[in-house]
Parts: structure tokens; C-alpha cells; sequence
């Protein structure tokens, strides 16, 4: 798969392939009907699966291995429960949304648990900082923004603001967004370790996305 985060020589090394000059960013081994693996033979391994045995009232593979080799922070990834994906997959049916629509959210009704095996150094953020971190860490980044997500943590939990802001769309100012990554970039070499490495890690993504507002995720 080649997106733009991808690594342009990572996986070309690890399976002996030439570089093609385009990000290689993922290789799958499944039965997804965006990109089916075939066995030697050019058979795929849907036909293989498929007719009968153990495990034949499975849609296709039960699971999707791949090999990623990311140049760049990766987008944010939100996985439903397995209730939430049966529904979802059979309201978006009802409502007639085609499986190749851009507006479509559930392509299937699998719930996709994921597991990560690094084979190299990796670093990855997973869930929310504890309420009270995130309240220290914004009041020491002291800008308009921040003190103002501080206030929000501290008046109301997190999961209130969070989820307004993921559903609503997060749409500051982007001198505001700005200010508070120059902030973070100050901040990486703060006394306190754990706020000099959360600091380091959103100066670190935020050299990817200059003025994003996608980076007050990453600082949850």
C-alpha cells in the first residue's frame, strides 16, 4: 500500500524488492478485498478459506497481518466494539451508503482488534493521559489555549471536552496552535522529565503538521 507516510526503503530491504521511489507503507496478508494475498500458484487465499471447515461461517481470513514501515506519525486510530460494528455496518446498509463511499464508516462488521509487534525501535501513544497530568502539563505550557483545555480538564473530566471535540471538530486559531507547539518546543527541555518528554513528543509531531489542530489529540 503505498501511502505518504510510508517509508521509502523499509520494506523494499526487509523482502528484497528494489525501491520503486514511492513510500511503500503497508503489506497485507489477508483476505481483504482491498488488497487479497495469492499463494504461489496465483490461487487467493479467499478461495483457499472459503468453501468449508473450521472457521467456514467467517467471512473470509479471520485476521489481517501487516507489515508496516511508517516515515511519519500515523493517523489517529478509533476502533469499535463488536456490538458497535454489527450496528453501525447495518444502519449505513440501511441508509443505502455505498461500501466505496468517502463517507462510509463501517465497511464490515468486524470490531478489528489490533496488536502491534515492533521489529524495530517504535514509539506509539494509546488511550488518554490521567486527567490530573493534563491539567499540570497544560497550566506549565501557559498559553491562552492551553489554559484554557486546563480549565476544561479541571471543571469537567476529560471525557466531556474530548468527545465534543472529536464529534464537533477541533478549530482553534491557528496562531493559537502555533503558539502552543512553540511552547512544547520550549518546554522539551523542561527540569521535569515527564513534561519535557510529553513537550518533546508533540514538538516532534507537530514538525510533521505545522498548525494542525490534530495535534491537541496527540496531547491527550
Amino acid at each position: 500500500m503505498h501511502y505518504d507516510w510510508g517509508d521509502l526503503h523499509a520494506l523494499h530491504d526487509f523482502c528484497g524488492t528494489p525501491a520503486d521511489g514511492e513510500p511503500l507503507a503497508e503489506i497485507w496478508y489477508g483476505t481483504h478485498r482491498g488488497g487479497p494475498s495469492q499463494l504461489e500458484d496465483g490461487t487467493l487465499l479467499e478461495d483457499v478459506v472459503a468453501p468449508r471447515g473450521k472457521g467456514a461461517h467467517v467471512d473470509g481470513f479471520p485476521y489481517l497481518a501487516k507489515l508496516i514501515a511508517p516515515a511519519k506519525p500515523l493517523s489517529i486510530q478509533v476502533h469499535p466494539s463488536i456490538e458497535e460494528a454489527e450496528a453501525g455496518f447495518d444502519r449505513e446498509n440501511k441508509l443505502g451508503i455505498p461500501l466505496s463511499s468517502p463517507d462510509r464508516v463501517f465497511v464490515d462488521r468486524n470490531h478489528k482488534p489490533e496488536m502491534l509487534l515492533a521489529l524495530t525501535p517504535w514509539r506509539t501513544l494509546v488511550g488518554f493521559a490521567p486527567e490530573q497530568e493534563l491539567v499540570r502539563f497544560n497550566e506549565a505550557v501557559s498559553t491562552p489555549l492551553s489554559l484554557h483545555i486546563a480549565k476544561l480538564i479541571r471543571e469537567q473530566g476529560l471525557e466531556r471536552p474530548a468527545a465534543s471535540a472529536l464529534r464537533d471538530g477541533l478549530k482553534p486559531p491557528i496562531e493559537y496552535v502555533e503558539e502552543y507547539a512553540r511552547r512544547c518546543g520550549e518546554l522539551a527541555r523542561h527540569s521535569d522529565p515527564a513534561i519535557a518528554k510529553r513537550a518533546g513528543m508533540l514538538e516532534f509531531v507537530h514538525s510533521f503538521f505545522p498548525g494542525q489542530s490534530s495535534l491537541l489529540v496527540a496531547a491527550l
